[in-house]
């Protein structure tokens, strides 16, 4: 029951030896959150649930960040094809 979804995102390695993964999100779906700032989000990756925010990158992009044990638990790694299911929490 998310507001918006992202089909086939990529997650990307980000931080010190890719400690994290972060997905860029398209200014079409930052528009429909209704925001391009800093925001709380919920959803699934992989149907695995979370709660965090969307950081804006030095890009002006919104990302969402997850750590390497969250991707494991969404069978989610750098460049593997992804289900990101979001809306406002």
């Amino acid at each position: 029951a998310y507001s918006v979804r992202l089909l086939a995102a990529e997650p990307e390695p980000s931080g010190n030896g890719g400690a994290w993964l972060r997905v860029v999100i398209p200014p079409a779906v930052s528009d429909a959150l209704g925001t391009r700032g800093r925001v709380t989000v919920a959803g699934r990756v992989n149907g695995f649930a979370f709660r965090s925010m969307l950081l804006v990158g030095d890009d002006g992009a919104q990302h969402l960040m997850f750590g390497r044990a969250f991707g494991y638990g969404a069978r989610a790694g750098a460049g593997s094809r992804v289900r990101v299911e979001l809306g406002l929490a």
